[in-house]
């Protein structure tokens, strides 16, 4: 604990000095995405907002407010004046039909 105590941090600035070897920061892996995996996931979100839009509007709506608005499904039900079962059976459903068009 008495060693603990005594060391003292090493302020941030130290690790930008240009003048010498910044080992830290040449081994902290780059977390943004590749060009090809932003065209990827590009293609993936056209396709999928394609698939969204053939939907009926009663899937596409309880798909909506789930996940766009983050709304709970007890939430829906009381927005859409329907049962909390119809709504968890409408979002079961879409999710089966985005699959079967994926």
């Amino acid at each position: 604990m008495d060693f603990l105590k005594k060391k003292k941090a090493i302020p941030f600035s130290d690790f930008d000095d240009e003048d010498s070897s910044n080992t830290i920061a040449e081994t902290i892996a780059d977390e943004a995405l590749l060009p090809p995996e932003l065209l990827d996931r590009e293609d993936i979100a056209v396709a999928l907002e394609a698939a969204v839009s053939s939907l009926p509007p009663v899937y596409r709506a309880v798909l909506s407010l789930y996940y766009i608005d983050d709304f709970t499904f007890q939430e829906i039900s009381e927005m859409l004046g329907e049962s909390i079962n119809t709504v968890k059976s409408r979002h079961r459903r879409a999710l089966l039909k985005l699959r079967g068009l994926l």
